[in-house]
């Protein structure tokens, strides 16, 4: 693979990273609309938000989390799992080549004493926390917060 092949692929990574997490140079950036209304209370004085129905936005954080208190945490906190993920997706393929070239170079030593320990250990401790991570995202803690991972 040549230099700037590398330099492209870097470049075009980032760039998804960046649309992710809805974050360039630590600015949130409104790419859509967000699904957040801010509404002044000045008996409290503060304000009071109110999610749309049935908005989901559609790619990255909403930016309205700027404003929240937990801002950091969450922030934070998605950026650690995504990279996470990330990082097991890239360690299955470097394994998964090292299954290709045993099967190539008809090494079935490396086959069994080398791919076949090695996927299992990073399915097994790496494949399962991904799996929590993802179970955490898809289950519904409306109402039942308090019983909510903070993983």
């Amino acid at each position: 693979m040549c230099i700037r092949d590398r330099f492209l692929m870097m470049s075009l990574f980032s760039t998804f990273c960046g649309l992710i997490y809805n974050d360039f140079a630590g600015l949130n950036f409104n790419f859509f609309q967000t699904c957040y209304t801010p509404k002044w209370n000045p008996q409290t004085g503060h304000y009071n938000v109110s999610k749309t129905e049935s908005c989901v936005y559609p790619l990255g954080i909403d930016p309205f989390w700027k404003y929240s208190t937990k801002q950091l945490q969450f922030d934070n906190s998605f950026k650690m799992k995504l990279s996470v993920i990330f990082g097991v997706l890239q360690m299955s393929a470097g394994v998964m080549m090292k299954m290709v070239n045993s099967l190539h170079f008809k090494k079935k030593y490396d086959l069994w004493f080398e791919f076949l320990p090695q996927i299992i250990f990073l399915v097994a401790l790496f494949g399962f926390m991904d799996f929590l991570i993802f179970a955490k995202w898809m289950i519904d803690f409306t109402g039942r917060t308090a019983r909510a991972p903070y993983i």
